[in-house]
């Protein structure tokens, strides 16, 4: 009590006259000590009233502390109820998944789809909850993984399709949406899966398809029908004046129309064939420079001996070597076919130009980058209304046209990775452009979907390059 006392008076109690034998001597001595212990007493009341409010300042402060953590945490149960509502309403189901890929959270979307509680879920690893028929399909659990261990984190949501086995062992068709979670730090936490079954859809899709094809098989059947019958009809008839006995001369004269009524016959037939049956491509990294050269080089010696007045085509190709992965037969034999196509396309000599060129057009990562054939002519061009019917099976413009040039082109290409497709508009020309990314199989062979011709024709155009 004394060193308190001390403390509060900044000094010791000697220093009021007291000593150890006793109280001070005489009436002035204690006077002056009560002056001391009063003054002791008053500063100590001082200082017990400033506790006192400090006190009351704190309790005030702790009181406000307390209501504004009490409004906070309505405030946060006010935003989790809200949040939990999203989460049980919401039609897909979501998975969360912490750092050691256990389910942290399971709505009720979720329940219905896999038939398992969100009870029996939360806090099992995720494959024991979500069955996946391929495991190496991308899950919640890999993003968390991929994450963690990569120098340059995931970022964004990522969309796979996956086949589960539900409780029942059923199995269903899922598009899923794979984000990480990030603190505000930018540290990983977790993982969400957004599922969405897709099922229905893709049956759907499939029926569709079916349905298309059906409808593409019953108009190639009414188109090769057309096509079959005119050549018959004229056989029929050379055949019938024989029949009656035309003169020697005239026989030959009908025998011969007769025969080129069946080699119109065998053009469709054998065209049709080679767009229906399967085809191994015979992949070669080709120098497309000095490729394009000689298949110009050989279409100008072919079409300047069968007409002299027929216009070189302009071949423009650029110093830098483009190698390219094709089947050299088919894509030559594509080539060939739009040239002769634009040479053609009106009874009036045309200007043709083929060039060949690298494109970075900025698009899609397949094709941001590549190498690009153009084929331009200014003969009569095509309506535009036209333009998607060119690459039917069948569609020509031609009065001797099978139909299946073009549709044979895009199946070729489209077989080599590439895509080809045209521009133009009446009176201005035509413009194809076959185009192959920069990233093209270089794989020995590849399936094709399509015939282009067999052995034989392979032996016949075989030619180094």
């Amino acid at each position: 009590m004394t060193d308190a006392i001390d403390e509060m008076t900044d000094g010791r109690m000697i220093d009021f006259g007291f000593t150890a034998d006793g109280p001070p001597s005489g009436a002035g001595s204690f006077v002056d000590a009560y002056q001391v212990f009063t003054r002791v007493v008053n500063r100590l009341q001082s200082k017990y009233l400033e506790l006192k409010d400090e006190s009351e300042r704190q309790s005030r402060q702790l009181a406000e502390a307390n209501e504004s953590l009490r409004k906070l945490t309505l405030r946060n149960r006010a935003i989790t109820e809200f949040l939990n509502s999203i989460l049980a309403s919401v039609s897909s189901g979501i998975v969360v998944v912490d750092r050691q890929g256990k389910i942290t959270h399971f709505n009720s979307a979720a329940e219905t789809m896999f038939g398992v509680a969100a009870a029996e879920a939360v806090g099992k690893p995720y494959h024991q909850v979500v069955d996946l028929v391929d495991k190496s399909r991308l899950s919640a659990p890999d993003i968390v993984r991929e994450t963690v261990m990569s120098d340059a984190p995931t970022t964004g949501s990522r969309d796979v399709e996956k086949e589960i086995r539900l409780a029942d062992q059923s199995t269903r068709l899922f598009l899923t949406g794979l984000s990480p979670l990030t603190d505000v730090e930018g540290r990983i936490f977790g993982a969400v899966e957004v599922f969405q079954d897709i099922s229905d859809l893709h049956q759907m899709r499939q029926r569709m398809s079916r349905m298309e094809a059906l409808a593409a098989v019953g108009e190639m059947a009414a188109s090769v029908a057309h096509q079959v019958r005119n050549p018959l009809v004229s056989v029929k008839g050379f055949a019938s004046l024989i029949a009656r006995g035309s003169s020697p001369a005239e026989a030959v004269g009908q025998a011969a129309n007769i025969l080129r009524g069946v080699d119109n016959l065998e053009r469709v037939i054998d065209a049709l064939l080679r767009f229906s049956r399967k085809e191994t491509l015979n992949l070669k990294a080709t120098n497309l420079n000095r490729y394009l050269r000689k298949v110009v080089r050989q279409f100008n010696e072919r079409e300047t001996a069968e007409n002299k007045s027929a216009i070189p085509v302009e071949c423009v190709i650029p110093e830098k070597k483009l190698n390219v992965d094709i089947d050299q037969i088919v894509f030559r034999e594509v080539v060939q076919n739009i040239l002769r196509n634009a040479r053609e396309s009106c009874a009036r000599p045309v200007h043709i130009k083929l060039e060949l060129r690298q494109f970075n057009d900025g698009g899609s990562e397949n094709e941001k980058e590549g190498v690009e054939v153009i084929i331009e002519d200014d003969g009569p061009g095509i309506p535009s209304d036209q333009h998607a019917e060119i690459f039917r099976p069948f569609f020509t413009t031609k009065a001797q046209g099978s139909g299946l040039g073009l549709a044979l082109a895009k199946k070729m290409i489209n077989a080599h990775g590439g895509a080809i497709s045209v521009s133009s508009s009446p009176g201005k020309g035509c413009i194809f452009r076959i185009r192959f990314p920069r990233t093209v199989s270089s794989h020995a062979s590849a399936e094709a979907g399509i015939k282009s011709g067999g052995e034989q024709m392979r032996a016949e155009q075989a030619t180094a390059f």
